[in-house]
């Protein structure tokens, strides 16, 4: 059985975990000067050259909404253009632009050099330990035991929006 301490510590670790996320997303964002939505779609983008929103939904990970949210600015600053896809008019096929490829890749530039800062200090083992331990902690967490994680979508007091 856990300890009071072993529990306090558990609790500490994810509690920082969200903590260092939050930090570094805010830190990414400012250094970018973009949203990581934004970012996401844009990088994607400047590797596959064009895809449906659907398509984009499903490599980046972000549901239509969120798409939709990042790419009308994307549009407007002409990073993409956007257009009914010619092999389903119920489709936006979404194409990045010269101007959002040459920001992408001074992004990727400044990526890089925030990365460098984030892990300044780790050697190449540690990095390789912190990210085996964060997958194991996030498989966890993304276990579908129904009795370690019940649903709580349903019940009159959740918060969480439907």
């Amino acid at each position: 059985m856990d300890s009071g301490k072993s529990k306090q510590a558990r609790t500490t670790i994810l509690i920082q975990i969200a903590r260092t996320h939050d930090a570094s997303a805010a830190a990414f964002e400012r250094y970018l000067g973009t949203s990581i939505l934004r970012w996401r779609v844009l990088h994607y983008l400047s590797e596959a050259g064009t895809a449906t929103q659907k398509e984009i939904c499903q490599h980046v990970g972000l549901d239509g909404w969120a798409v939709t949210r990042a790419v009308k600015p994307l549009e407007q600053l002409g990073f993409i253009q956007r257009s009914l896809a010619s092999e389903d008019n119920r489709m936006t096929r979404v194409v990045i632009t010269q101007a959002g490829r040459d920001w992408c890749a001074e992004a990727l530039k400044r990526r890089s050099t925030f990365l460098q800062q984030a892990l300044n200090g780790l050697s190449d083992e540690e990095i390789q330990t912190l990210e085996g331990l964060l997958m194991r902690i996030k498989n966890n967490i993304l276990n579908d035991d129904s009795a370690a994680y019940p649903d709580m979508s349903s019940n009159p007091v959740s918060i969480t929006e439907n």
